[in-house]
């Protein structure tokens, strides 16, 4: 940003370049950004997941100034044998898990079940932020803020 500002002591703006959504709209607007639409076709465009793709559309129109090369997902694996043994101990089920309120609640009981041994790997894995709460200590959803808490 501070090349596209002419800041003193800025090198120049590369030609280009990965960003957040709002900050490619910011440089957008100042009017540094290419619409990549005439370099790319149709057909290669249908190789990716459509939502993706509409993000990098700025303003009215088909104009495509983003091209999604980075984007994350969430996800949640299970492993089944472990389950199946904490289920038919417990009664848990899977659609306990539906909700984080949900897993939250069943990452306890699986904690008590396992006279307190913190939650393996083996039994929940996820590509997100909140396993290393889950692995480590009882935890709580705060929906409020969108993250979880440590209860010690």
């Amino acid at each position: 940003m501070s090349a596209l500002k002419k800041e003193v002591g800025s090198e120049d703006a590369p030609d280009m370049f990965s960003c957040y959504a709002d900050t490619a709209y910011e440089i957008q607007q100042m009017g540094y950004l290419a619409d990549i639409s005439p370099y790319i076709t149709q057909e290669e465009l249908s190789e990716y997941v459509d939502s993706y793709v509409e993000e990098g559309r700025i303003g009215e129109g088909s104009q495509l100034f983003i091209f999604p090369t980075a984007k994350s997902s969430e996800i949640f694996m299970l492993d089944k044998t472990d389950w199946d043994k904490f289920s038919q101990a417990t009664g848990a089920q899977l659609s306990s898990l539906s909700t984080m309120e949900g897993l939250t609640e069943t990452a306890g009981e699986y904690y008590e079940w396992t006279d307190r041994y913190p939650m393996t790997a083996r039994l929940f894995t996820a590509g997100m932020r909140w396993p290393i709460c889950l692995l480590s200590a009882p935890c709580s959803w705060e929906p409020r803020f969108s993250r979880w808490k440590t209860n010690r």
